[in-house]
């Protein structure tokens, strides 16, 4: 009967550990729907992702006296995204991204509807991580591991790829950007790295599983605790530095990962210590993080109250 309860038991943490992570890797949406559902109401999505094909205006265009006094462009005009280099005033400009964008004050206006603040680790470190811990699954035979984290993998994907669309459409916006291409760079090409080492050592049977998967998962784990690490240098922006709230995600996120991070420490602890050493740590870090940007999420949110109701 014990036996029987501590197989049930097996059994609901799997379906938890695979349905958490669902919920996780669909949170994003709550940031990314909204603002896709805005520009393509206000006619600035697919539109002005196009350079042939200009916003019309109502107004007339500003002259050129006007766009040298101007120090930033028009929200209805087409202007290159471009990654700033150099230090101090001198400064080259590399093209990355053709859309408009905004100058202070026109966000949420039918100008330009703003964007979000949220960092591109939250979206490339998803897509990165969905795909080794996807792989170390397989690796190890666990479905449980594998299962969730092929939707993380295609999700991520499409995360990552959207991203530049759904940002806040800022000069703020252009570290955002360099940092969102260098570590789509390094994602794509750690990716590139395993699967090529998988398609080199499938026929090495006790190469492949005794050294390759153990190694891989240690990768993995020392990707994500950074990566979760990141999260409480976040905090420290959003409380100490008064940053945006978008930057630690949505709440939904912040649940659903301090959810889903419990669950797995709970499974690895129970059913799988032997194979999921390489998965406790980064979760137990996860659910640090996550119980810090909730809190701090409730202090700020109930600071903005009072300031309003005080006005």
């Amino acid at each position: 009967m014990v036996e029987l309860d501590w197989e049930n038991g097996k059994l609901i943490l799997d379906v938890l550990c695979v349905t958490t992570p669902i919920l996780l890797f669909i949170s994003p949406l709550s940031l990314y729907w909204p603002v896709f559902r805005d520009r393509w109401h206000s006619g600035q999505w697919p539109k002005d992702m196009r350079a042939e094909k200009r916003p019309e205006s109502a107004s007339a265009p500003p002259t050129e006296e006007a766009r040298a006094d101007s120090s930033l462009p028009h929200g209805d005009e087409l202007q290159t995204i471009g990654a700033t280099i150099g230090a101090g005033h001198a400064e080259q400009h590399v093209n990355l991204f053709s859309y408009p964008l905004e100058r202070p004050g026109e966000a949420g206006t039918d100008k330009c509807v703003a964007g979000t603040d949220l960092p591109p680790l939250a979206v490339t470190s998803m897509f990165l991580c969905t795909v080794l811990w996807m792989t170390f699954g397989f690796g190890i035979g666990e479905p449980v591991v594998w299962a969730s984290n092929i939707l993380g993998a295609l999700l991520g994907f499409f995360y990552v790829v959207l991203y530049p669309w759904i940002k806040d459409r800022s000069t703020l916006s252009l570290r955002h950007l360099r940092e969102y291409m260098i570590q789509t760079c390094i994602s794509l090409l750690l990716i590139f790295v395993v699967f090529a080492l998988v398609l080199a050592l499938r026929h090495e049977r006790r190469a492949f599983e005794d050294i390759f998967i153990p190694t891989l998962g240690w990768v993995s784990c020392c990707i994500e605790i950074p990566m979760n690490s990141h999260a409480i240098v976040v905090i420290y922006q959003v409380w100490f530095k008064n940053h945006p709230i978008d930057l630690l995600g949505s709440l939904s996120m912040n649940c659903f990962t301090l959810l889903c991070c419990s669950v797995w420490v709970i499974q690895c602890l129970l059913f799988l210590l032997e194979d999921g050493k390489q998965i406790i740590l980064p979760n137990a870090l996860g659910i640090l993080s996550n119980v810090l940007a909730l809190y701090v999420r409730l202090v700020v949110r109930t600071g903005e109250t009072a300031e309003g109701n005080a006005i």
